[in-house]
């Protein structure tokens, strides 16, 4: 990466990269806001999660452990399909 006046210059595969890893977690992190509003229950300052809000919880991290490596693959084939064009 060309370094010009202290500034990096990121190419396309780079930004998509950061984009979809941003989207990924704030997905993940609403996704936890609605089990907790959902199955959660206010108990002297903290919330306490339901059996079946656990088990959301749960689902909610397989999901993301299965998407992210997929996301992953699809962001570098893009990459890649670009360096074959260029």
């Amino acid at each position: 990466m060309p370094v010009e006046s202290g500034r990096m210059e990121l190419d396309r595969a780079t930004i998509a990269q950061v984009v979809v890893s941003v989207i990924a977690v704030a997905m993940f992190v609403a996704g936890l806001v609605v089990i907790s509003t959902m199955y959660g229950s206010d108990s002297g300052g903290q919330v306490d999660i339901s059996p079946e809000g656990g088990m959301a919880l749960l689902g909610l991290m397989a999901v993301f452990i299965f998407v992210m490596p997929a996301l992953g693959y699809m962001v570098e084939r893009m990459k890649t399909d670009e360096d074959e064009a260029g």
